[in-house]
């Protein structure tokens, strides 16, 4: 009985040990390259590249929020919204910062400053781009 017991035990040892583990996160490929989405280009042909920036001054005691949109037409697919919200809570930091959230015209980037910075809670991005095909 004790050999089947650590025949079962072995076994069952193995079976877990050689399947797929789904619960370990894969591994980034440090030569892999990203790409960022690029935007369709603004059909005002006269304008400046720029960035377009919104900011608030939060207190990370309390926390709070910055909204943000950007929106322009294209010559091929009307409208394009880039809308959002930066969203710190309660305790994210102490004292008081200005938070900048900078959408860059042209791709599908969002940058915060100051840069670095260490927060004690995580920040919530919520991110949405409309008008791309």
């Amino acid at each position: 009985m004790k050999k089947v017991w650590v025949l079962f035990v072995a076994l069952t040892i193995l079976a877990v040990g050689c399947r797929e583990n789904d619960l370990v996160a894969p591994q980034a490929n440090s030569t892999e390259s990203r790409q960022i989405l690029q935007l369709p280009p603004k059909a005002e042909t006269n304008s400046l590249k720029k960035d377009y920036s919104f900011s608030e001054m939060i207190d990370g005691k309390k926390g709070g929020q910055i909204p943000f949109m950007y929106a322009y037409y294209t010559f091929s697919d009307g409208l394009v919204i880039a809308q959002g919200s930066l969203t710190v809570p309660a305790g994210a930091f102490q004292g008081h910062k200005r938070i900048t959230v900078s959408v860059e015209q042209g791709s599908a980037v969002v940058d915060f400053s100051p840069s670095p910075t260490q927060f004690d809670t995580p920040l919530k991005l919520d991110l949405f781009y409309y008008g791309l095909n």
